[in-house]
């Protein structure tokens, strides 16, 4: 949430962010029967964080969820290699549920989306832009996957640490 980054230091942002998914590649590793692992993060590669700046807004804002992220994706490659995969989407369109003065709201998370002219205009301002299922779609296929395969020449929807788009 924006204003628990905003009144937060970074570090406490990234420990909360960054702790809870890598404890789960952890937890994967050790079980015996997972022997492929997927983490959806966000688009890191494109946020230009200055560590050194940390009393900016963005800096602020950002930068614990920037060291989560960036911790989280270490975690994934030191512990299952090429049998690990961190996607990172700029921008996800899929429904929702919200709670907003105690009512239940399931709608788009990119408002009007469902539309063409969003989803055109959506894509102009972020061309990576996926869908929820594209990017489910992007899981399955990295899981089903052949050790044979060279990761660097798969397509998939989705951006992520193997070829970044």
């Amino acid at each position: 949430n924006f204003w628990t980054q905003v009144l937060n230091e970074p570090e406490y942002i990234e420990k909360i962010c960054g702790t809870t998914n890598i404890n789960a590649c952890k937890l994967a590793k050790n079980i015996q029967s997972v022997r492929k692992f997927v983490y959806i993060g966000a688009g890191i590669t494109n946020m230009n964080i200055d560590e050194n700046a940390k009393y900016s807004l963005k800096a602020k804002v950002m930068l614990g969820q920037f060291r989560a992220k960036t911790g989280v994706e270490k975690c994934v490659k030191d512990l299952f290699g090429d049998n690990g995969i961190c996607f990172r989407p700029l921008g996800i369109a899929g429904v929702e549920q919200r709670s907003i003065f105690g009512y239940n709201y399931m709608g788009n998370k990119l408002p009007f989306y469902d539309y063409d002219w969003a989803k055109k205009l959506y894509h102009y301002l972020s061309p990576k832009t996926v869908t929820a299922q594209q990017i489910a779609q992007d899981c399955f296929d990295f899981i089903e996957m052949d050790q044979t395969m060279d990761m660097k020449t798969i397509k998939f929807h989705c951006a992520n640490s193997y070829n970044q788009e």
